[in-house]
């Protein structure tokens, strides 16, 4: 039997719509396995009211059919629009319940779709029922999105680039159709979506005005599968981190989904390697820092370093966007295992000169140059040479002339100041954005570590009295800068990455008179730059509060802390 429109399935497909006597399906949907829809689109035409009184008053057969008109309000205005609907086709009462029964084991499966079905459903329902896996019209697995339902979680954390499928509840008339085929994730896939966004890009934007982590890295992620398994491991450990989870199932799962990727591409000529590979890369690199214990390799912080030496990466870089933007991250990461390990920076830092953003006069390129100086200082910190006078001196003149040329957004809005007696041992600095906290803090961070420098040297004696006053000056500056980088996270709390580098500057002064006795070979006088007892309290409670804010275990620095305060004590001053 034929019905006198087509269902929406064979209307798509150009063929007939037949169905056998009794079914509720055509043959075609019911091959396919999937619900048998008929679309019926609204008549209109115009009566007249004088017109229409008189059929109404003629007189009609037994025989003869209802008029469309009968029931309809006599008393609506002339020239009214009158709704003339097409019969429905014959189906069955109860066709709502065997439509479920025929495909209820259909439901559990995950469905594909053609292209053109997505034209015609904009939105998709999770629910709708797949097609034949033997129906020609079904397109290849590599032209297919597919993300994994919610009843797979955790167990099955893959997500392949497969289209959703169709909805099964009616299509709004006059929406007009996507311009690109929509994506479905499950809740939890959303859910960790939005907290890299909102949470996890705060940090990666710190520096970055046009936020290029959270805007489009996100985009990126829709069109790579390897960008998006960096986002959902990343978040996924964030999220681990800041709820206390003892497991990291889920976000192991998702990394290493995103290290099979990282192999395959590697593997592929270095002419292929783009955007998507470096940002894969730092994203895992990001990954990594969030294990403190076992961050010990820089397998990612390495291979960001030699992508760099490709000339691909690197005129992507010097044209701007997020290619730079991902450089410049990069290069913070460098800065945070040197300052923690110990370590000279393992980078070429002349190529970030040749960046768009490193000259100009925006708050970005402000913020730029001052990382660019502190890696410079933490090459010559870590250079393990004790005649370069002069470098320190160009350094410090550099410094200087940064400062001088920071404009009046870089000016403190507000301070409260040291109060002892107050128990207000650290100051509360407050700044206009995230981008003038990170550039005063990398500028303090560089002016302690010059003092540091010359807190050893002797500001060019090793013995005497002069060393020993030059020595005690400098530790009063570092301890200035120390506090203020610590009253530059606590007068912006809204900013987690502020409590960064406070905590690298104080891990740093920790080691410096027994980093210095090995590179220089003096004479170690004893006593530790923090001997207040409350001022330990605070750097104590600063370090567990940071703990509560960013992803950053800080447990281990606080009982190295106390156990060298200690026995710091117990040797006396």
């Amino acid at each position: 039997m034929r019905h006198r429109s087509s269902c929406r399935r064979c209307r798509q497909r150009h063929k007939r719509c037949l169905t056998n006597p009794g079914s509720p399906q055509c043959n075609e949907c019911e091959l396919a396995g999937e619900l048998c829809y008929y679309e019926v689109k609204p008549q209109f035409r115009f009566f007249h009211r004088s017109s229409f009184r008189r059929r109404r008053s003629k007189p009609q057969s037994k025989e003869a059919s209802p008029s469309p008109a009968q029931g309809r309000n006599s008393s609506s205005s002339p020239n009214q629009l009158i709704d003339f609907r097409d019969t429905l086709p014959h189906q069955s009462p109860n066709i709502g319940t065997e439509r479920n029964n025929t495909n209820k084991s259909a439901s559990n499966r995950q469905r594909r779709v053609s292209y053109d079905d997505l034209a015609h459903h904009p939105w998709p329902s999770p629910m709708a029922d797949p097609p034949s896996l033997h129906d020609p019209q079904t397109p290849s697995p590599q032209a297919i999105f597919h993300v994994t339902t919610q009843s797979d979680y955790p167990n099955q954390a893959t997500i392949d680039f497969t289209h959703s499928s169709p909805s099964t509840s009616p299509v709004s008339l006059g929406v007009p159709a996507p311009s690109s085929t929509p994506l479905s994730f499950t809740e939890r896939e959303a859910y960790l979506m939005g907290v890299y966004i909102h949470q996890v890009s705060l940090s990666p934007d710190s520096c970055d005005e046009e936020r290029h982590f959270a805007t489009t890295v996100p985009k990126l992620a829709l069109e790579e599968p390897i960008v998006l398994y960096g986002i959902f491991a990343l978040a996924s450990r964030f999220d681990e981190i800041q709820t206390k989870t003892q497991s990291d199932v889920e976000s192991t799962q998702y990394h290493n989904q995103c290290l099979e990727l990282l192999i395959d591409a590697l593997s592929k000529p270095p002419e292929t390697y783009g955007v998507p590979l470096l940002t894969a890369v730092v994203l895992s690199r990001l990954y990594e820092e969030f294990d403190v214990g076992k961050d010990t390799q820089f397998y990612h912080l390495k291979g960001t370093r030699n992508l760099l030496g490709f000339n691909a990466i690197t005129k992507s870089a010097q044209n701007g966007g997020l290619a730079e933007a991902v450089c410049w991250l990069h290069l913070h990461q460098v800065i945070y295992i040197s300052m923690v390990h110990k370590q000279k920076p393992d980078l070429y830092l002349e190529i970030f000169k040749t960046f768009q953003s490193y000259d100009g006069n925006s708050d970005r390129s402000h913020v730029n140059r001052a990382v660019y100086l502190l890696a410079r200082v933490l090459r010559e910190f870590f250079s393990g040479s004790s005649d370069i006078s002069q470098v320190w001196t160009q350094l410090e003149k550099e410094l200087d002339d940064w400062y001088r040329g920071i404009p009046r957004s870089f000016q403190v809005l507000y301070e409260t100041p040291i109060n002892m007696t107050a128990g207000r041992t650290f100051p509360s600095i407050w700044m206009l954005s995230s981008l003038q906290v990170m550039a005063l803090e990398y500028y303090y961070a560089s002016r302690a570590i010059i003092c540091l420098y010359r807190c050893n040297s002797g500001g060019g004696q090793a013995f005497g009295f002069d060393a020993m006053k030059a020595r005690k000056s400098n530790e009063e500056s570092i301890l200035y800068y120390l506090r203020r980088s610590i009253g530059l996270a606590r007068g912006n709390e809204y900013f987690p990455g502020a409590y960064y580098m406070p905590s690298y500057v104080l891990f740093l002064c920790k080691h410096f008179s027994f980093c210095f006795c090995e590179i220089f070979g003096l004479h170690h006088e004893g006593g530790h730059l923090i001997r207040d007892p409350i001022e330990r309290d605070h750097c104590v409670q600063f370090l567990s509060d940071m703990a509560d804010r960013v992803p950053r275990e800080s447990y281990k620095l606080i009982q190295t802390l106390q156990k060298e305060w200690a026995e710091l004590d117990g040797l006396g001053n």
